[in-house]
């Protein structure tokens, strides 16, 4: 995730070494050994995976001394701001950033409220930001999920049906594939779902 130069603060991780190759990998920043170097940060970053994010917010919030016009954004493609709740408990304004997937770095996801956004989108360069507002995020990935793990059985399953009619594997996947960009398309020209009828 690019960043603009010169804007980032303190960078903390298990260690000074990993947070100085953090720093020079982001090309900003400098590695701090304490989260006492963070009291006068107004925005807060994190990155890290998704299971030791529950751990770094539990440090954060005892370790810093007040939270009050306070911005944490947690980088996660997964977690939403309920998983930040005990930072916004403390006093801060919480948000999430998340890469979509499909674009790498090129199109950013950022849930929070206006706070949020007024305080990241200028350390974020040249990209492409879809706002979305606060505890709004379950439902983008409700999409995903629905595109992906509920989607993939129904493929599965026209594939199945046309081998069972005697149509061989390379050909059923083109009938399939255009059929399901036929749907596509009338969906998003018109707005009917596939179970109004078939595609013209």
């Amino acid at each position: 995730m690019r960043f603009v130069e010169a804007q980032l603060g303190p960078v903390k991780a298990p260690s000074l070494r990993v947070a100085s190759r953090i720093a020079n990998s982001l090309r900003s920043g400098h590695p701090v050994a304490t989260y006492e170097e963070f009291e006068n940060c107004d925005l807060i970053l994190i990155s890290v995976p998704d299971p030791l994010l529950a751990t770094m917010i539990g440090e954060l919030a005892t370790g810093l001394s007040t939270w009050r016009e306070k911005v944490v954004v947690a980088c996660s493609v997964h977690a939403g701001c309920e998983q930040l709740a005990s930072l916004a408990d403390c006093g801060a304004t919480t948000g999430t950033l998340a890469m979509i997937p499909g674009y790498e770095d090129r199109w950013l996801l950022l849930e929070g409220e206006k706070a949020v956004e007024r305080k990241i989108r200028p350390l974020l360069a040249d990209l492409r930001v879809t706002a979305i507002g606060a505890f709004q995020k379950r439902h983008y990935l409700k999409a995903l999920a629905g595109l992906g793990q509920q989607f993939l059985p129904c493929l599965k399953l026209a594939m199945d049906e046309l081998k069972t009619s005697g149509i061989g594997g390379t050909e059923a996947s083109e009938i399939v594939e255009r059929q399901v960009a036929r749907t596509m398309r009338s969906y998003f020209r018109s707005g009917l779902s596939t179970a109004r009828g078939t595609p013209t």
